[in-house]
C-alpha cells in the first residue's frame, strides 16, 4: 500500500510539472537606452517626438539606425518587460529594455523520471498487493 500511497502524488507531479516548470521565456530588446531617454523609446519613439515633420522623421530614421536587436532566453519569468543595465557601459546608464515575445516548453528529463518512478512504484505496488492477497487466501 506504501508504493501506490508513493507512486500517485510522484506521477502527478511529474504530470503537472509542479517540480520542474519546462517554461522558457524568450525575451527580445530593440536597442540600447541611453541615458536621460525613457525605458520605452522604442516602442513610444514616435509619440514622443515632437517638432514639424521633417524633424521626426530625421529622429526616427535614428531610432531606426540604433536598432540592434538583442534576444534572452531564461527559465524564470521577470514581468512583460524589465530593464538591464549593459555590461561595459560607461555606467549603468545605459541599458536595454527587454519586451517578453513568446513562452516555449522544453521537456525536462525530471518531470519523465518522476512519472516513471510513479507508474513502476504503482505497478509494483499493486502487484504485491495481488500477491498477498492471493497468498492470504491458500
Amino acid at each position: 500500500m506504501l508504493c501506490i500511497a508513493l507512486a500517485v502524488p510522484m506521477f502527478y507531479l511529474g504530470y503537472s510539472k509542479l517540480l520542474f516548470d519546462e517554461s522558457i521565456y524568450e525575451y527580445e530588446s530593440p536597442g540600447v537606452v541611453l541615458p536621460g531617454e525613457p525605458q520605452d523609446i522604442y516602442h513610444l519613439g514616435t509619440q514622443l517626438q515632437s517638432g514639424d515633420l521633417e524633424e521626426r522623421q530625421q529622429a526616427h530614421r535614428e531610432l531606426l539606425k540604433r536598432r540592434k536587436s538583442d534576444i534572452l532566453l531564461l527559465e524564470d519569468y521577470r514581468g512583460d518587460q524589465f530593464n538591464q543595465p549593459i555590461p561595459n557601459a560607461p555606467n549603468d546608464s545605459f541599458t536595454r529594455t527587454y519586451y517578453l515575445e513568446e513562452t516555449h516548453q522544453q521537456p525536462r528529463w525530471q518531470n519523465t523520471l518522476l512519472q516513471a518512478l510513479g507508474l513502476f512504484l504503482g505497478t509494483f505496488g499493486l502487484v504485491l498487493l495481488i500477491i498477498l492477497l492471493r497468498t492470504q487466501k491458500r
